[in-house]
């Protein structure tokens, strides 16, 4: 299979409550150090191998000049490793697009776009700290329809406070109704580090906001009923797209597929050795595209260690493992690495066997982690 190329822009209007990224604001000259660092980090990486994904994620990608990302994808092209069935992805906040930047893009050669929504409930976009209304996400998913985009996935929350199962249906309805190729829908978690953490952690105030366990469930399986009514496939625990239209960059990292990360905080992982840039956005910036200076992790993943992943990276996908791809790729049979773990799941009825293929039924979808967990000895 084709690499992928990953570029982190860390730069935001404003940080989300929820948010656990690198990223933050950043002036005019902030995003010119940047740039400079980043040209140069890409311009002295060797890729010897073809990519057909680019994804710009982030921060808040569209709210990087639009001049940069022209220079980004230039310097891709006089590499000469993108592929013509190439699918390039940005990643885009509602209020931060017009006709002109999204035209733009077009240009020079993106043709998906993911637009972060959470929710179509303004009270619930604002206790998540997001500085956008439905309205203006409407305005900004009709203007990527207007540009040319017809690949464009919508981001969705569930589990915020003050969600309850109505308005997370009718949020569900409203993305449906805009007929979207791909929807992407996660619970709330709320990580340490995150001003939600360390704000309201432990707050008894707060988690009375916060949808009940047996709601939250109820969305979860509302959920995967409704949009497969609808047309769209779950190939992914939180992934659902119409046929033809999953998401071929993080399909890579699912499957172990090399992937080459550029920027702050951004990973790699390439012929099974995993690099790990600096976090600090003024180190990164001051080592100028140094990757001796910037990478400050070079680990060679052991076989085991391999094997571990793509068992729990693999089973994240609906479609589960091949068990001969893993006899082709190690060397070795599936069953004399993990027979009784597979045996203890098909026996719970959370892994099932089809087709030469393992996968998590729909009762292992639901405690996905349990299961995957097992896998790593």
């Amino acid at each position: 299979m084709k690499a992928g190329i990953y570029i982190h822009i860390p730069f935001c209007k404003q940080k989300c409550l929820y948010c656990d990224f690198v990223s933050n604001c950043g002036s005019d000259e902030d995003m010119r150090g940047y740039q400079k660092a980043l040209l140069n980090e890409i311009e002295s990486t060797v890729i010897n191998e073809t990519v057909d994904s680019v994804f710009f994620g982030g921060g808040t990608p569209s709210i990087y000049p639009k001049e940069y990302i022209g220079e980004i994808m230039d310097l891709l092209k006089k590499k000469n490793v993108l592929s013509p069935d190439l699918e390039c992805t940005i990643e885009a906040n509602p209020g931060t697009l017009n006709y002109e930047k999204l035209c733009y893009y077009k240009s020079v050669g993106i043709n998906r776009i993911s637009i972060g929504l959470q929710s179509a409930n303004d009270e619930e976009l604002k206790v998540l700290g997001r500085i956008h209304t439905y309205d203006k996400f409407i305005e900004s998913y009709e203007l990527a329809k207007k540009a040319g985009f017809d690949n464009i996935n919508i981001d969705l929350m569930s589990a915020i406070p003050l969600q309850t199962f109505e308005s997370y249906k009718e949020t569900l309805k409203k993305v449906v109704g805009l007929n979207p190729t791909h929807i992407s829908a996660y619970s709330l978690i709320i990580e340490e580090g995150t001003p939600f953490y360390d704000k309201y952690y432990g707050d008894d105030e707060f988690e009375k906001l916060l949808p009940d366990e047996d709601t939250e469930r109820k969305m979860y399986h509302y959920t995967k009923e409704f949009l497969l009514k609808k047309g769209y496939s779950r190939y992914e625990i939180s992934n659902y797209s119409k046929v033809g239209y999953e998401c071929k960059h993080n399909l890579k990292y699912w499957s172990r597929i090399n992937y080459y990360g550029f920027g702050v905080a951004a990973a790699s992982l390439v012929n099974n050795v995993r690099y790990l840039n600096t976090d600090n956005r003024k180190d990164y910036v001051q080592a100028n595209g140094d990757i001796t200076k910037i990478r400050i992790e070079e680990n060679e993943i052991l076989i085991n260690e391999q094997m571990e992943e793509y068992m729990f990276l693999g089973l994240r996908k609906v479609k589960g493992i091949s068990i001969k791809e893993f006899e082709r790729i190690f060397e070795k049979n599936v069953y004399d690495e993990y027979g009784e773990v597979i045996n203890k799941h098909l026996e719970n009825g959370l892994l099932e066997i089809k087709e030469n293929r393992i996968f998590l039924t729909d009762k292992g979808l639901d405690v996905s982690n349990f299961v995957m967990s097992d896998f790593l000895k």
